[in-house]
């Protein structure tokens, strides 16, 4: 009996744990911020097509939560401008991401803006939606920008799984050469219960294709 107890006790410890280590995450701005928080694994390349790379590794998030980082990056003969465009723009984001069926903003200031996203997931994925917050971070290197999830900013769609915890970045990185460094990194937390080898290969193709004709544009 007293075994019984010290396993349940640990049970409700751990899930306490878990969800006081997702509201810390909530307090997060950035995926920089989440990595320094994590132990992490080395990058796993999982697909590579055209010169378009897609890796995942492992995070660790304080010891509790452990998820993956996905990555996704190439290099091109371009302008900055003509990859941002491609890339926040509701009106030509769904020209190359196979992944979105539509895009809005929602709100537009000086600093930010903040956007809904309707997901493009075939069968068995679950239908989702993303309210995210976006802005610009600028290095002496390179322009990022920085993605984090809003899911309280509108009310939830019906028929729609919303992302709780999303943290993502772009980061445009030009070089002397003329070609710029193109990067894409992000994680997301949740509760899919559909194993990983049916979903990985689905995910995989159509990051893979979209980001082929992402680069294609440019």
């Amino acid at each position: 009996m007293f075994q019984c107890l010290r396993v349940l006790v640990c049970i409700v410890c751990f899930a306490c744990g878990v969800r006081a280590q997702k509201a810390h995450i909530k307090q997060m701005e950035t995926l920089e911020d989440f990595i320094a928080h994590s132990k992490i694994t080395d990058w796993e390349v999982v697909q590579q097509k055209d010169g378009v790379v897609v890796s995942y590794r492992d995070l660790e998030f304080n010891d509790t939560i452990i998820t993956r980082e996905l990555c996704v990056k190439f290099k091109t003969q371009s302008t900055v401008e003509k990859v941002y465009e491609l890339v926040v723009n509701p009106n030509k984001i769904t020209d190359w991401n196979d992944a979105i069926k539509s895009m809005k903003t929602l709100k537009q200031t000086d600093s930010y803006w903040i956007a809904h996203s309707i997901y493009n997931i075939p069968f068995p994925l679950t239908k989702q939606d993303l309210v995210a917050k976006y802005w610009l971070e600028r290095t002496p290197e390179s322009l990022i920008i920085h993605v984090k999830a809003v899911p309280d900013y509108i009310p939830e769609v019906k028929g729609l799984a919303r992302e709780a915890y999303n943290l993502s970045q772009w980061t445009f990185t030009p070089q002397q050469s003329g070609f710029i460094d193109v990067e894409f990194t992000g994680i997301t937390l949740s509760d899919s219960k559909i194993p990983r080898f049916i979903k990985d290969p689905i995910i995989q193709r159509k990051l893979l294709h979209s980001f082929l004709t992402l680069k294609n544009l440019l």
